[in-house]
């Protein structure tokens, strides 16, 4: 891998890290106002594809996400049975 590509692919990471926290900012929200009960995010899950996992009463959500475009685009090629818009 050249230097370049290292530093687009921090730049990626970091995008998608920043892209994380704001999703857990806004489901913190939801908590706050009682609209889900919970959500969790872990390295095993994380494994998995799944970046927060919600409960909401007796239902769980599943929860990828996505920084860019191309990220969700091949996300709904690869599992378009998993995804929802």
């Amino acid at each position: 891998m050249t230097r370049i590509e290292r530093v687009f692919n921090q730049v990626a990471q970091d995008r998608g890290k920043r892209s994380e926290a704001r999703v857990a900012i806004a489901l913190g929200i939801l908590i706050e106002n009682k609209e889900i009960n919970s959500f969790e995010s872990s390295p095993d899950l994380d494994r998995r594809g799944i970046d927060f996992l919600v409960v909401c009463g007796s239902k769980r959500y599943k929860i990828s996400v996505k920084s860019s475009q191309r990220g969700g685009e091949r996300e709904l090629e690869e599992h378009p049975n998993r995804a929802r818009r």
